[in-house]
């Protein structure tokens, strides 16, 4: 059996803190099944609009837990026979995603991404109106 490291870095602010009860899902409030996007980069069809848009059309997004959860999932799905990490194996590669379906106390919007160079993946925040062409969210269905 391979035994599986995964390395979680200090953060500054508690993510699931962050965003408690301000999540359209929550698996702390009971199980869910979820289909999300299948591809490595989030959804091109939700460039250039914001958290707030994605809301008002009606269009339901993932969370940041879900989005963690994803990336987790891919790349223990792309292992290679424990070959080194490369950056194939993590989402993000070019975009960033947009969680719009979480929100911090302040309103503000978690995005993810890979950065190539520190090869972490990244968690911070913007404005539920912020938008551009790289900020794209990932559509579910639950």
């Amino acid at each position: 059996m391979k035994k599986l490291e995964i390395k979680v870095e200090t953060f500054s602010v508690n993510l699931d803190a962050a965003t408690a009860g301000r999540n359209d899902r929550d698996p702390a409030t009971g199980a869910y099944r979820l289909h999300v996007c299948a591809n490595i980069e989030a959804d091109e069809e939700f460039k250039n609009l914001s958290a707030n848009d994605l809301k008002a059309r009606g269009f339901p997004s993932i969370t940041l837990t879900e989005r963690l959860l994803l990336g987790l999932t891919f790349f223990i799905a792309t292992d290679r026979n424990g070959q080194p990490d490369a950056d194939e194996r993590h989402l993000d590669r070019d975009n960033t995603t947009l969680c719009a379906g979480s929100r911090r106390s302040d309103g503000f919007v978690p995005r993810v991404s890979w950065d190539r160079d520190s090869r972490k993946a990244c968690v911070d925040w913007c404005s539920p109106d912020y938008f551009r062409s790289g900020l794209r969210s990932c559509s579910v269905v639950s």
